[in-house]
């Protein structure tokens, strides 16, 4: 009798254990993954994560928007012991993102699992996620910065449109043929945007050069305020008022509605997110809309728009943060992504496959190579560009001297760097 109950009482704990042991085994990993998108991307990103919850039971992945509050929310969550397991960063952000510790290099895994991985994206790509020997991204999407064109425009005033590796001094033969000052019916060869972010482009193609590093030390003394710089952002200036040929942001309103589409300016500065925008217009022809290099005197460069996926610290379980950061960084995802056409793949494979004969998004591909990573690669980015931009607008709208505005300003920005000390050559 008692060996029929030690056996039953036996028989009883083996079920309790069985059942709790599966209990555990059967509970899901939740991974929270965040992105600053509207309501578009979020869609497509949620659409990406039921995929990966189909084929992953054991891990849930749920992914939310953050929108225009995404830095500020992550930082409270984080301060709070309840941020995201995954982050999507941009990559002009990364270096402020390092410099709060937030998040986990992602070499170690890299090399552990999956030591080819990276093999199937754009190499200068890849780098946005870099801050040294590490890696804190792996690349979801991209764009160049390009100058669209109106072919129309072109046509109308007799010249030849711009061919991909074209010149300054193509450009100044062609704009003032691009450009009219008759009342009521102006039109203009270019837009003249006051802002690093895009300007930088024109001023890197012209030989200058706002910032350096040197001896694991951002300076902006000897770049900013250089000769070769100076003259560049002169003769960016000269465009709007010397040449007149372009029309700056606080003028604008006069050519009317989307200018770009209806010829009155003839090239505008952007990256591919402006093409999203631009494909669900009424007015948009994609027969009359091409892209090209911005014009090239120096060299031929310009400032890549990237962001990638990375993990952060509030992580409880990094390794499956890591499955969830190659699930929304690989194939299905990039795909799905493409056929949204709401950017350009990092995946190199992809990102052809998307372009072929498409002739805009092919015009983007052919820049990828001169694509530069960083302008400003400090925590305080937005407080240097802020700095520079000011000395710009001083020059450009004030009539102040372009050099002493200049050298106030590499001051004032190296002050900035002095207080706030930030390398990516620092452990």
């Amino acid at each position: 009798m008692k060996t029929r109950k030690l056996a039953g009482t036996l028989a009883l704990l083996c079920l309790i254990i069985t059942s709790l042991t599966g209990s555990v085994l059967s509970e899901k990993v939740t991974i929270k993954a965040v992105i600053w998108g509207g309501q578009n991307e979020l869609e497509v990103e949620q659409q990406i994560a039921e995929e990966y919850n189909r084929l992953n039971p054991h891990i849930e992945l749920v992914v939310e928007s953050y929108g225009a509050s995404y830095n500020d929310k992550i930082l409270v969550e984080t301060a709070g012991a309840v941020g995201p397991d995954v982050m999507l960063l941009d990559s002009i952000a990364v270096p402020f993102w390092v410099d709060k510790d937030l998040l986990i290099d992602l070499k170690p895994y890299l090399e552990r699992d999956e030591p080819d991985f990276l093999d199937q994206f754009f190499p200068n790509v890849i780098d946005a996620g870099r801050v040294g020997d590490r890696l804190y991204a792996i690349p979801k999407d991209f764009t160049p910065q390009v100058l669209y064109y109106n072919r129309r425009a072109f046509d109308l005033a007799g010249i030849t449109e711009p061919e991909f590796g074209w010149t300054w001094e193509e450009f100044l033969e062609k704009a003032p043929k691009l450009t009219s000052d008759e009342p009521r019916r102006e039109r203009y060869a270019a837009y003249f945007s006051d802002w690093i972010f895009r300007w930088i482009n024109w001023v890197w193609c012209l030989g200058g050069e706002v910032l350096g590093w040197e001896n694991g030390q951002l300076m902006a003394d000897g770049y900013l305020d250089s000769k070769a710089t100076t003259e560049a952002i002169g003769e960016f200036i000269a465009l709007k008022n010397d040449y007149r040929v372009a029309i700056s942001s606080r003028d604008v309103g006069i050519l009317g509605v989307e200018p770009l589409l209806t010829g009155r300016c003839a090239l505008w500065g952007s990256g591919h997110w402006w093409l999203v925008n631009l494909r669900k217009l009424r007015a948009f022809k994609p027969e009359e809309i091409r892209v090209v290099n911005y014009p090239v005197r120096v060299q031929q460069a310009n400032l890549m728009a990237e962001s990638g996926f990375a993990m952060t610290v509030n992580t409880k379980h990094p390794d499956e943060a890591w499955e969830v950061v190659k699930w929304l960084t690989g194939p299905f995802a990039q795909s799905a992504r493409a056929e949204s056409g709401l950017a350009i793949s990092a995946n190199i494979a992809i990102a052809q496959e998307f372009a072929y004969a498409d002739p805009i998004e092919e015009g983007f591909l052919l820049d990828v190579p001169f694509m530069k990573v960083h302008v400003i690669e400090h925590p305080s980015y937005d407080q240097i560009s802020s700095i520079i931009d000011t000395a710009i607008r001083s020059a450009a709208y004030d009539g102040k001297a372009l050099g002493p505005a200049l050298e106030i300003a590499a001051e004032q920005v190296d002050m900035v760097i002095k207080n706030n000390p930030w390398s990516p050559y620092e452990e």
